[in-house]
């Protein structure tokens, strides 16, 4: 959960407009290249993807062992943890390369939205989840 965090920051700052805007009126577009934004929130959003994927799967093998997934999955931080993890997928499928062929680019930037329901389910996940994203969003 905590790699997370830093991959969930950089992808929501690669895309603020307005701090992208602001940046480019200061002395900071010498250091940071403003151009490639665009790449930076791609590969972050992957990765951002893939642990929390991987931290899914790893609660649900361990409430699988432990023979209380029901318990978990019926908690706030189960439920919005499910609402999380379908959101993003939603989000990441919606702009992958295959999905090019099946769905215009209005439709896939209008499922890409659905970030903004995978934040309000992170503010309820747990705590300091709500805190870090609260800093970002």
């Amino acid at each position: 959960a905590f790699a997370s965090y830093a991959m969930m920051g950089i992808t929501f700052i690669a895309k603020m407009h307005c701090t992208i805007n602001w940046l480019s009126s200061t002395q900071a577009v010498k250091l940071v290249p403003l151009e490639i934004l665009y790449k930076i929130h791609k590969k972050t959003g992957t990765l951002y993807f893939m642990l929390a994927l991987l931290h899914t799967v790893g609660h649900i093998v361990r409430w699988l062992i432990r023979q209380e997934t029901m318990k978990r999955i019926n908690s706030m931080a189960g439920i919005s943890g499910l609402i999380g993890i379908f959101a993003m997928i939603i989000v990441v499928v919606s702009m992958s390369p295959w999905m090019k062929a099946i769905a215009t680019f209005e439709r896939r930037l209008n499922a890409h939205y659905l970030c903004f329901v995978l934040a309000g389910a992170l503010c309820f996940h747990t705590g300091r989840c709500r805190c870090i994203t609260l800093i970002f969003v």
